[in-house]
């Protein structure tokens, strides 16, 4: 079950601006 989680690793910088971004976004708009 811990199989994402290596995956998620690698991208969990990506995913964390990504979310941060888009809720910058949406509160702006």
């Amino acid at each position: 079950p811990f199989t994402w989680r290596k995956k998620w690793e690698k991208v969990w910088d990506s995913v964390k601006y990504c979310s941060e971004k888009c809720r910058r976004t949406k509160k702006t708009n």
